[in-house]
């Protein structure tokens, strides 16, 4: 599964830890997961890195979201919301 384009959603701090709602734009398919990971400065990129784990780790060994990967120049864009 090649991912084509992320959408960061429900960008939220708790404390020391940072999470959000990732989805995944390959072809015609869409993926949702929460990923979250410790506080960082540039959040964006290890979120991603967390839900393509995650999603890795909840695919059947036939699935093709099994081999997801991020696109080489695939936007990451973070919905600021209203």
């Amino acid at each position: 599964m090649l991912i084509e384009r992320v959408l960061l959603r429900d960008l939220r701090q708790e404390g020391e830890r940072m999470s959000a709602v990732v989805i995944c734009h390959a072809g015609n398919r869409q993926v949702s997961i929460l990923a979250s990971i410790p506080r960082q400065t540039d959040p964006a990129p290890a979120l991603v890195e967390e839900a393509l784990h995650r999603l890795r780790a909840l695919s059947g060994p036939q699935s093709d979201a099994r081999h997801a990967t991020l696109a080489p120049g695939a936007p990451i864009e973070i919905d600021a919301g209203a």
